[in-house]
This record gives structure tokens, C-alpha cells and sequence, in this order.
């Protein structure tokens, strides 16, 4: 049950975290015609690499819990 609790509050902050890049780098610079995307305003502002770490830990939180289920049934 920790574990499922775990993975699924890791998952929630890796979601939270990377939605809340994605609303800051649009907040600045909004597309004009469709030509720039919130992955080329993180790289502007160097917070790419945070992004990917934060879809990295929610990706490992998903993990955790549904190990953690599977394991469980067993």
C-alpha cells in the first residue's frame, strides 16, 4: 500500500510540475501563427531539462504504483 501511495504521489508531482512549466513558458511568450511551441520558450529560459525531469519522475512514479498493484494481486 506505500508503495502504490508512493508511486502515485510521485506521479502527481512530476504532472503537476511539468503543467505548471508548460503554463509559465506559454504565459510569456504566446505562438504567433502556430510558429513557437512551450518546448522552444523552456529552451529559451534554459527550464528544458527541468521539464524532461519532471515527465522522468512522474514516469517513474507511474511505475512504482502499478508494480506495486500488479504485485499485489499476486
Amino acid at each position: 500500500m506505500k508503495q502504490i501511495v508512493l508511486g502515485s504521489m510521485m506521479m502527481l508531482g512530476g504532472i503537476i510540475g511539468s503543467a505548471l512549466l508548460m503554463i509559465g513558458a506559454m504565459n510569456f511568450n504566446l505562438p504567433v501563427n502556430g510558429q513557437h511551441s512551450f518546448l522552444w520558450s523552456l529552451s529559451k529560459y534554459g527550464l528544458d531539462s527541468a521539464f524532461y525531469i519532471f515527465i522522468i519522475i512522474a514516469t517513474i512514479g507511474f511505475i512504482v504504483a502499478v508494480s506495486a498493484l500488479v504485485n499485489k494481486n499476486n
